[in-house]
C-alpha cells in the first residue's frame, strides 16, 4: 500500500498547476488602452518561461517593436527563471491567492538580477546540469546523464516542459538514478532549500529575503534511523541562517509533536511546505524525495518564517 500511496502521490505532484494572471507590463503597451489579462495554468513543476509563448501570443498585437526576452514579476520583484513555479509560488504568495497575479515583460530585460537568458536553451541548460548534479549525489556519477541519446535529451526535455510526469517517468527511469548507498557511505539525498525570512508582502531583494542551499543530505542517521523533515532543516538551517537563528532543539521538536507541521525558528513559528503542501515534520526524507522529487531529481522544500 505504500508503494501505490507513493505512485498516486508522484502522480498527482506531476498533475499540479498553479492558476496565473498576467498582465502585460504598462510600459510594453502600445494601444491607447491596456489589453485584459490573460489567465492560464502553469506547471507546478515547471517553469515560468513555458507560458511566454502562450503570453507572447495573446499580447503580441500590442507590443512594441524589438525582440522579445520574456520576464516576470510580483509585486515589482523580478522572478528568476530557473526556479520551478510551484516553489515561487510557494515562497512568495503569502496568502496563497489564486490566481497568483504576476507581470510579464518581453524587453529590458533586468541582467543585473537575473540569470542571463539566451531563450529556451538556457532553460534546457540549467536543467540538465541540475540533474547532473542530482545524479551524481544518488549515484556518485552522472555518467548516466552525460551518456544520454540526443533524442533521449530532446524527448526527456519535452516531457518537462509540458508538464508530462508520465512521459518523464518512462525516459528518467532509464537512468535508474534512485539514492544508493556506496561502501560505507550511506544513500545520499540531493535537496534545494529555499528560506525566506522576510515576513512582509513586498520584497525588494530576493537574494536579502531568502536564503538558498543545494546540497547532498544522508537518508539515513548515524544511528541508522532514517532522517526526517526535520531531522535535515534542524541541521542545514543551523548552517545556512545567521547566528541567533537556529531552530529549536530536541526540546522544541517534542513540543510540537509528532504530527506538527511547523518549525520554531530563531524565537518565529516557520512553515514547511515540499509540493505544496505541508508535510509532517517527521516523515522519512528519503519517502519525500521518491515522492515529491522533481525532474532534476532534487527535493524542493520551501520554509517561510512568520513574525
Amino acid at each position: 500500500m505504500e508503494e501505490l500511496s507513493r505512485a498516486a502521490i508522484w502522480q498527482e505532484n506531476w498533475a499540479g498547476g498553479v492558476p496565473l494572471q498576467l498582465t502585460l507590463a504598462s510600459t510594453e503597451v502600445t494601444a491607447l488602452s491596456a489589453p485584459p489579462a490573460l489567465y492560464v495554468m502553469g506547471p507546478r513543476l515547471g517553469y515560468l518561461p513555458t507560458v511566454a509563448l502562450q503570453a507572447r501570443a495573446f499580447f503580441q498585437h500590442v507590443l512594441p517593436p524589438g525582440d522579445d526576452t520574456p520576464w516576470f514579476e510580483c509585486n515589482r520583484l523580478a522572478l528568476p527563471w530557473h526556479v520551478p513555479l510551484g516553489v515561487l509560488y510557494d515562497l512568495l504568495a503569502r496568502k496563497r491567492q489564486r490566481p497568483w497575479a504576476l507581470t510579464v515583460h518581453f524587453r529590458s530585460f533586468p541582467r543585473g538580477r537575473l540569470l542571463r537568458w539566451d531563450g529556451v536553451a538556457s532553460m534546457r541548460a540549467a536543467f540538465f546540469s541540475s540533474l547532473k548534479e542530482a545524479a551524481y549525489v544518488c549515484q556518485g556519477s552522472a555518467g548516466g546523464v552525460m551518456g544520454m541519446a540526443t533524442s533521449a535529451q530532446d524527448e526527456l526535455w519535452a516531457a518537462v516542459a509540458a508538464g508530462d510526469g508520465s512521459r518523464v517517468a518512462a525516459v528518467s527511469g532509464a537512468l535508474r538514478l534512485a539514492p544508493r548507498a556506496r561502501g560505507d557511505r550511506r544513500p545520499m539525498l540531493p535537496l534545494r532549500i529555499y528560506v525566506r525570512t522576510a515576513d512582509t508582502e513586498y520584497i525588494a531583494d530576493l537574494a536579502e529575503a531568502v536564503h538558498f542551499t543545494s546540497r547532498p543530505v544522508e537518508a539515513i542517521l548515524a544511528s541508522g534511523a532514517a532522517r526526517t523533515l526535520r531531522d535535515a532543516l534542524s541541521a542545514v538551517l543551523a548552517e545556512l541562517l545567521p547566528s541567533g537563528w537556529a531552530p529549536g532543539g530536541a526540546e522544541a521538536a517534542a513540543e510540537l509533536g509528532s504530527a506538527a507541521q511547523t518549525l520554531q525558528v530563531g524565537g518565529r513559528e516557520a512553515d514547511v511546505v515540499v509540493g505544496g503542501v505541508r508535510p509532517p515534520l517527521d516523515t522519512p526524507l528519503a519517502w519525500l524525495h521518491s515522492a515529491l522529487a522533481h525532474a532534476d531529481h532534487f527535493l524542493y522544500i520551501a520554509v517561510m518564517l512568520h513574525t
